[in-house]
């Protein structure tokens, strides 16, 4: 796994602990996988997204992504669980999740599965002016 996938996820387990209500240390506990520059980067991302928190999230108003019928064919639960879980922790916008599925199911010629998801994600996060389906076809937070 790419260095910057590991933070991503670090980044997603981070956000549900503290939603969770489990106090997020500042530095890696003992016996971690990730090294002490791998968690600075992952509590900076955590940091960026509580600052740039979406108001309407925080009344508790919430809306349920119902899959198509291509899309339920197409993708593993995992991989849209893992696109959800992204767009839930504002590192992607809507726009950017709904193009990045669209781009996925026209580019793939089979079952995108959590590893394909990743890295369109990770694609589109590091440069988010050229996703799967070209120049500006996403935009990240």
């Amino acid at each position: 796994m790419m260095r910057s996938e590991r933070i991503l996820d670090l980044v997603l387990e981070l956000l549900r602990q503290s939603e969770n209500g489990v106090p997020v240390p500042e530095a890696p506990p003992a016996g971690t996988e990730f090294s002490a520059a791998e968690w600075r980067a992952a509590l900076d991302g955590v940091h960026r997204l509580r600052l740039r928190a979406d108001p309407g999230r925080a009344s508790g108003r919430s809306s349920q992504r119902v899959q198509s019928d291509l899309e339920r064919l197409s993708l593993s639960p995992e991989a849209f669980g893992y696109l959800l879980r992204l767009r839930a922790a504002g590192l992607i916008d809507e726009q950017a999740g709904e193009q990045l599925l669209q781009d996925l199911l026209q580019n793939e010629e089979s079952f995108v599965g959590v590893e394909e998801m990743r890295e369109a994600v990770m694609a589109l996060l590091l440069d988010p002016t050229s996703g799967p389906g070209g120049p500006d076809s996403s935009r990240v937070h």
